[in-house]
């Protein structure tokens, strides 16, 4: 008779191969379902963000207290539109004044003028419903010229505060604006 090794199997030595084999496979599977869950979480954010609206100019009621307030210097690129949500915001020098047009509304201001806007709603929408929206009300003064930027003094009024990450969502990279 010759010695010979039994074959290989769940009864022989072969436990833990088959054990090894069953936890790749289910480390695949693990592995599998968690790229897939990123892809969906992924998916969702791109969509939130391709959906998000903000909508700035919308008309508030007279008597909507503003109990937080914010002071900005801003500088805007001369005689370029700028667009924050869908409101479009042009400032232009004139010699010695500025025409400031924002939404439908157009002013025309001398140097250290300060001029209201508002009361507006500002809202922000993601998929259609609303996730967050203030009362605001805007004191403007322009400060000068710096090379081709209009210069600002801006004190924002809001009636619930607004979170700096979200400002900084909001103001698009053309504005550069500093809370003072």
């Amino acid at each position: 008779m010759t010695d010979r090794p039994d074959p290989e199997g769940p009864s022989s030595g072969g436990p833990t191969k088959w054990r090894d084999l069953e936890m790749r496979k289910s480390n695949h599977i693990t592995l599998i379902r968690v790229l897939v869950l990123i892809i969906v979480i992924a998916g969702i954010v791109g969509a939130a963000v391709l959906t998000m609206q903000i909508t700035p100019d919308q008309l508030a009621a007279q008597d909507t207290p503003y109990p937080y307030t914010t002071t900005y210097q801003a500088s805007l690129p001369d005689s370029e539109r700028v667009h924050v949500g869908s409101l479009d915001i042009l400032a232009m020098q004139t010699g010695d004044r500025i025409a400031l047009k924002i939404g439908d509304h157009r002013e025309e201001m001398e140097m250290n003028e300060t001029r209201q806007i508002g009361p507006r709603v500002f809202s922000i929408r993601v998929f259609g419903s609303p996730v967050f929206d203030t009362g605001y009300q805007v004191n403007v003064t322009w400060t000068g010229v710096q090379k081709d930027r209009d210069m600002f003094r801006i004190v924002l009024r809001t009636s619930r505060q607004v979170p700096e990450w979200l400002m900084n969502r909001i103001i698009p990279g053309t504005i550069e604006a500093k809370p003072a």
